[in-house]
Formats: C-alpha cells, sequence, structure tokens
C-alpha cells in the first residue's frame, strides 16, 4: 500500500507539473497578444489623438495639418485611422513611442522631486564662469595689443641707436675729425626709457636685462664713446670689429624681446633667450 501511494504521489505531482506547462503555452500568446494591442488600444482612445499626432511630427513620420487631431502626409490630410491603415509601420512607431513615455511618466514619483542643488547652481557657475572668461580675454587681448606697440616703439629705437652707433665707430676709421657722440647719447637715453616698462613687466626676462647692462655699463654705455683717442689705427679697426659683432648681437637680442612681446602666451613659458655674442 506504500508503494501505491507513493506511486500515486508522484504520477499526481507530475500531472500538475505537464497541466501547468501547457497552461503557460496556452496563455503566452494569449499574453503577447495583449501586450502588443495595449499601445494601440491606448493610441485609440478617445483624447489621446492630438498627442499622436505630435508624437508622430516629433519622430518626422508625419506633417502637422489643420486641425490637432489629423496629420499631413504626402501632401494629404488625414485621420489617425486612415494613417493607421495606410502606414501601419509609422503609426505603430509613434504609438508604441507614446506609449512608453506614458509608462515612464507613471512609474516615476507623483511628486517630482525639486531641483538638486547643482541644478540650482549651474546657471551662477555658468555666469561666473562666463564673466571670468570675458576678463581673460580682454586682459590678453590688452596685453597683446600693448605688447605690438612696445615691440614697435622697441624697433624703432634700436634702429636709431644701431645707426649712430655705426656712425661713430665707423668714423674712428677715418682720418677726420673726432666723431660726435651726441646722437648715440640721445639714442641710448630713447631706446633705455623704451626698455623700462618692459623691464618692470618682465623682470624674469634675462634678454632684458643684458640689453640695459651693455646700454648702461657695458660696452655700449658711456665706455663707448671713450678710449679712442690714444688707440693707434689698427688697434681703433680691431676695437671697431668687437663693437660690430656686440652691435649684432645687441640687435638680435632686441629681437627676441620683441617676439616675447608680441606672443605673450609663449613667452609666458618660453623666455627671450640670451644669445652667444656673435663674431665676425
Amino acid at each position: 500500500m506504500a508503494i501505491r501511494s507513493r506511486l500515486a504521489d508522484r504520477a499526481g505531482r507530475l500531472l500538475l507539473i505537464v497541466f501547468g506547462v501547457f497552461s503557460v503555452a496556452l496563455m503566452t500568446p494569449g499574453s503577447a497578444a495583449a501586450e502588443q494591442d495595449a499601445p494601440v488600444v491606448f493610441c485609440l482612445t478617445p483624447g489621446r489623438q492630438e498627442s499622436l499626432v505630435k508624437a508622430a511630427v516629433a519622430l518626422r513620420l508625419a506633417e502637422p495639418a489643420k486641425t490637432p487631431d489629423r496629420l499631413a502626409v504626402a501632401g494629404q490630410e488625414w485621420d489617425i485611422t486612415k494613417w493607421r491603415d495606410q502606414r501601419n509601420d509609422d503609426f505603430s512607431r509613434a504609438c508604441e513611442a507614446l506609449f512608453s513615455v506614458e509608462q515612464v511618466a507613471r512609474q516615476s514619483p507623483a511628486a517630482s522631486p525639486g531641483p538638486s542643488l547643482l541644478a540650482t547652481l549651474t546657471p551662477f557657475i555658468v555666469a561666473i564662469g562666463t564673466a571670468i572668461l570675458a576678463v581673460l580675454t580682454a586682459t590678453w587681448r590688452d596685453k597683446i595689443s600693448r605688447g605690438k606697440v612696445q615691440a614697435d616703439a622697441l624697433f624703432a629705437a634700436v634702429g636709431e641707436f644701431l645707426i649712430s652707433s655705426d656712425r661713430y665707430i665707423s668714423g674712428w676709421l677715418g682720418t677726420g675729425s673726432r666723431p660726435d657722440d651726441t646722437a648715440i647719447r640721445e639714442h641710448r637715453a630713447k631706446l633705455l626709457e623704451k626698455l623700462g616698462p618692459i623691464t618692470a613687466q618682465h623682470s624674469c626676462w634675462k634678454a632684458v636685462a643684458y640689453v640695459r647692462d651693455q646700454l648702461r655699463t657695458g660696452p655700449f654705455g658711456p665706455e663707448l664713446t671713450t678710449g679712442w683717442v690714444q688707440l693707434d689705427t689698427d688697434s681703433r679697426a680691431v676695437r671697431v670689429d668687437g663693437l660690430n659683432c656686440g652691435l649684432a648681437t645687441l640687435d638680435h637680442t632686441i629681437v627676441q624681446v620683441a617676439r616675447g612681446l608680441l606672443r605673450p602666451f609663449r613667452s609666458f613659458f618660453v623666455h627671450p633667450a640670451v644669445p652667444a655674442v656673435m663674431t665676425s
């Protein structure tokens, strides 16, 4: 009797399993069909035609018509029913999109939370960032404009000094009278004046310090116009050659400084270099 009872119990369980599987197999197509029909029923419910038209327009499946519950397709105005009959794929796409949006809206909390702190602060952050960017841009443009003015003035001043220096030192090679040093002193003072603001703004530029030293205490300072009388012709020629090389180095250094003024971004990281003394 115990064996029969166990067999009957196992048979009953097996029948329940088969019945369950069979029931699921029967119910699944119906459930799938119901899920497929749900968007259609939702979209064709009275009062949702306008929303469906908007969805179709947003997806560029149709154009808005004169009335909000109709849409324009290929130059013709159709109602929702005709559109479904003629363009079922487009209808299904728009309907499913609308149905999905509705489902998401239903699943979201009834009372939407207030804006987050980041969302609240974002407009202020953007405004502050824009203001800072505007100030930086204006400052940078002013720096470029000021650098161009300084570079032009520096080029003009060094040009005058180089010309007057060349004339003066070349005059000592002739047999005429002693050259006049008035132009040199005037042009040296003018060049030092142009270098003053640049030195204050770019105190770490060694090239500027080099030029100022050459003009104040170096060979192109007051020393340039002394010590010529006691030199013979050959000694004067040697000194002239050395000064010409020094003038070329001085000119090249000024060019480096001017380039730094014209390119403030690059010169912020790479300072104008002091070139090696040029030789003849």
